[in-house]
């Protein structure tokens, strides 16, 4: 059956009408368990550790991506995605700090094309000052089904709280150009927009919330959800 749209208004088959509605009461009761089964101090600590990505725009400053402040064995750094700075990597950019933006020095990034995705796709920044509150990296990723969650900047808005389940690693043994492309790297059923990519994809481990990859795409025409990078080898 069809909807037909009438005065603005969409109007559809009783049937319809029913399903679509106890699919949304599903899909929100799913996500309410995401979000009961992790630790609101843990997600309130993690906000603390995350920012938006700033950089100069054409109409001056403007929100491009999503950082994290991670706790290294190097030392605190910023984390965000390599393709987020790979058109311009001598560009400013910057962070806000108590309602003040501060620029942050560019280390170094990693991010080849979307057709060796699965090569990595990482930006590493200094942290602008000493002490600022962090996360670890994770010691292990996150089983499948396991709720995990993200404070991610879409563009033009503070980061705001989402939460999903961990689906596991892509592979497309049908698909040479695919596995190719993005074959090995990490899905998770996540909501996102446009500014997310950066984001910290966050899980509770021994109870403390800590940084498990980094969210850099989706997909246009396939499932909905998170397409996440490894975090770099050496911090594991």
């Amino acid at each position: 059956s069809v909807g037909i749209a009438s005065g603005g208004i969409l109007t559809m088959p009783a049937r319809k009408s029913l399903t679509k509605i106890a699919s949304i009461i599903l899909c929100w009761t799913v996500l309410s368990f995401a979000i009961y089964a992790i630790p609101r101090d843990e997600i309130a600590r993690a906000r603390e550790a995350s920012y938006n990505l700033w950089t100069d725009g054409p109409r001056g400053k403007e929100i491009i991506c999503t950082a994290t402040v991670l706790d290294t064995n190097a030392g605190q750094i910023l984390l965000s995605a390599g393709h987020c700075v790979a058109d311009d990597p001598f560009g400013a950019y910057y962070i806000s700090i108590n309602g003040a933006l501060v620029q942050i020095a560019l280390k170094r990034y990693f991010f080849k094309s979307i057709d060796e995705w699965n090569r990595g796709d990482y930006a590493i920044f200094e942290a602008p000052v000493r002490d600022m509150p962090s996360l670890k990296p994770c010691q292990q990723l996150p089983k499948i089904g396991e709720p995990i969650f993200a404070w991610t900047g879409p563009v033009g808005m503070r980061p705001i709280f989402r939460s999903g389940y961990f689906s596991g690693v892509l592979e497309f043994p049908n698909d040479d150009e695919a596995q190719n492309s993005i074959g090995g790297m990490l899905f998770a059923d996540i909501h996102g927009a446009g500014g997310s990519s950066g984001s910290g994809m966050l899980r509770i481990e021994h109870g403390r919330a800590c940084a498990w990859g980094i969210w850099v795409g989706g997909f246009v025409n396939k499932p909905a959800g998170a397409i996440v990078a490894h975090l770099p080898a050496q911090w594991y």
